[in-house]
Formats: C-alpha cells, structure tokens, sequence
C-alpha cells in the first residue's frame, strides 16, 4: 500500500505539471514554434517516466531494485524533471534553436539511457547472486536435513551421535557458488543418499566428513 501511495503521488505529480505546463504556458507563449517545439520533448520525458514508474515502482523495492541508494523508477522522474526543465526554458524564451535543443535533449536522453542499463544490469547481477545462493542454500540445507532423517533412524547411540555431528557441520558450511565446487558437492550428494544403506555408516561418515571438509577448503580458497 505504501509503494502504491508513491506510485500514485508521482504520477499525479508528472501528470499535474505537463498539464500546467501545456495550458499556462501555452497561453503564455501563444503556442508558437518554440512552445511546441519544447512541448514534444515534454511529452517525451513524461511517457518516460510513466512508463518507468509503472514498470517499477507498484511493487516492493528490495535491495536489487536500488541503484546507487535510490530506487530504479527515482531514474525516470529525474530524466523528466531535468529534461522538462530544459523544455519549460525554450518553451518560454526560445533557449536554443532546434538544433541545438535536439543535441542537448539527445545528451540528457544518452546519459539517462546509460544509467538506466547500468541499473538494470546491476539489477540482473543481484538477482543472479541471489538465486545462486538460494540455490546453493538449497543444497546445503537438504543434505543436512537428509542426514538428520538419516541419523533419527540409527539405533545405536555412537552411531547416531557421529551422523548428527555430520549434520551439524553441513549446516554450518559456507553457501558459496563457483565452478571448482561442482565436482566435489556431487560426490559429496551421491555418498549422502547412499548413506543410509551403507554397509559401514561410520566409515561413509568419514568418507563425506572428508569430502565435505575438501569442499570448504575450497571454499575459503575462492574469493
């Protein structure tokens, strides 16, 4: 409700002064050249910015929704703002000549795009980041589950006891993505759901004990 109440206080804000801007400048000026000139790019900067709010800022913002401590949909009403400025300035007092207004809009147009894709490519990477390690979470929260099930079902007390401590250090191993860990957390995967029909648990304890150690040694290793 509150992202919703954001949502709506821009939106009547951009549409409130494009209207304002239109009516009373458009008397102002007589509607000549200039004013329509600097209308079209207002226009312009406005359906932007919408575009962008709707797109963005009717749903949570999380972290991967900032950029540079400002959420994304901020990028649209800033192109408006800044754009619309320059619009109002030749609307009025015929700042520049179209060529010169076109270069100007063009470059506020450039550098806007610019920060857009970096945001949204900084956007995708935390998304990605997150994922991974949801994922990796995922599997680290499975095996450990998985050898707790398999411990609840061990009579002997030594036994139990072995298994449960394996438990306890997959829960507390660190959740981190990259390719030198594949191999090993395969192993490692295979040799716990064999681990219930094990001949010997205690020696297929260590066994995983083992791998699970190389795979956090490795794990410290990659930065």
């Amino acid at each position: 409700m509150k992202k919703l109440s954001i949502s709506t206080l821009f939106l009547t804000l951009i549409g409130s002064i494009y209207l304002f801007v239109s009516l009373v400048f458009g008397i102002i000026t007589g509607a000549d050249a200039d004013f329509w000139t600097g209308f079209g790019f207002l226009t312009f900067g406005a359906i932007v910015a919408v575009v962008i709010l709707l797109l963005f800022g009717n749903k949570q913002t999380t972290i991967k929704d900032v950029f540079f401590n400002a959420p994304i949909y901020y990028i649209g009403a800033v192109y408006f703002a800044v754009s619309g400025i320059i619009s109002v300035l030749h609307m009025l007092i015929g700042l520049l000549s179209f060529k010169w207004l076109l270069v100007v809009q063009l470059i506020v147009f450039a550098v806007f795009t610019v920060y857009f894709v970096l945001a949204m490519v900084s956007k995708n990477n935390a998304e990605n980041v997150t994922e991974k390690v949801k994922v990796k979470n995922d599997f680290i929260r499975t095996m450990t589950v998985k050898i707790e099930n398999i411990a609840t079902g061990i009579e002997d007390r030594d036994t139990r006891i072995k298994v449960e401590s394996l438990a306890e250090e997959f829960k507390y191993s660190k959740p981190i993505v990259h390719k030198d860990l594949v191999e090993i957390e395969s192993k490692i995967e295979i040799a716990v759901d064999e681990l219930a029909e094990a001949d010997d648990i205690n020696a297929s304890v260590k066994a995983i004990k083992l791998m699970l150690t190389q795979r956090n040694n490795i794990a410290k290793l990659i930065k």
